[in-house]
């Protein structure tokens, strides 16, 4: 009885790979950002998107998702603009918001990842290990692919698991997703919380987007 009750405590090891339990990980809510160059060629993309959307739309769409996309003369870009734009989006750098201190810490049957920071709240974010499933604030996560980002995108190359909610009906769409994981020199992690809440007009009823960086170190 005694092992069995301990077991049902026990930390899951797909979070405590990331955090300890029971301890306090002091890391910060960043942004990350290329160098302000960079929109120069942004706007130039954008533009000739707008002269030739449906052109446009279909590169888009059969690029790799995340990533820059591959060169085109259609892009509006020379091939010198476009090298100096994937030069400039190489740099891109973590902006500190705020800092930010997490726990994780057992909440009855299942596990929660206490945020401590300033207008941040997502107490309800908690995870059951038995089911795989985060409770959100739209509603239960169910675990999808696990991440290998390429190391062209916004986040770099990082791994990690990711959950995710979604449900549409006539009033509108939810959009949840919670993801945890560490930067492939395994120095830092990275969690990802996004939520959007959209009503059948299209218009933003809620709209949060949280990344928080913190050392891998400290959760030893």
């Amino acid at each position: 009885m005694l092992g069995q009750a301990f077991s049902q405590e026990r930390a899951p090891e797909l979070l405590t790979a990331y955090l300890p339990a029971d301890k306090v990980v002091k890391g910060n809510i960043i942004a990350v950002l290329p160098p302000e160059e960079i929109k120069e060629y942004v706007d130039l993309v954008n533009a000739a998107a707008e002269e030739n959307p449906e052109w446009y739309a279909d590169f888009a769409g059969n690029a790799k998702p995340g990533v820059p996309l591959p060169f085109h003369e259609n892009l509006g870009l020379t091939k010198e603009q476009y090298q100096k734009y994937r030069q400039l989006w190489s740099e891109r750098t973590h902006k500190i918001i705020q800092p930010i201190e997490l726990r994780l810490e057992a909440l009855g049957g299942s596990w929660m990842i206490r945020f401590a920071a300033k207008d941040v709240d997502l107490t309800l974010l908690r995870y059951n290990a038995k089911d795989d499933v985060f409770d959100g604030i739209g509603g239960k996560m169910g675990r999808i692919k696990d991440i290998e980002a390429d190391p062209e995108t916004i986040l770099g190359a990082w791994t990690g698991q990711e959950w995710k909610f979604q449900k549409e009906n006539l009033l509108g769409r939810t959009k949840e997703n919670f993801a945890i994981g560490k930067e492939k020199d395994g120095k830092h992690g990275l969690m990802v919380y996004r939520l959007q809440n959209i009503n059948r007009k299209g218009e933003f009823l809620a709209y949060e987007t949280l990344l928080i960086r913190f050392p891998i170190e400290a959760a030893k």
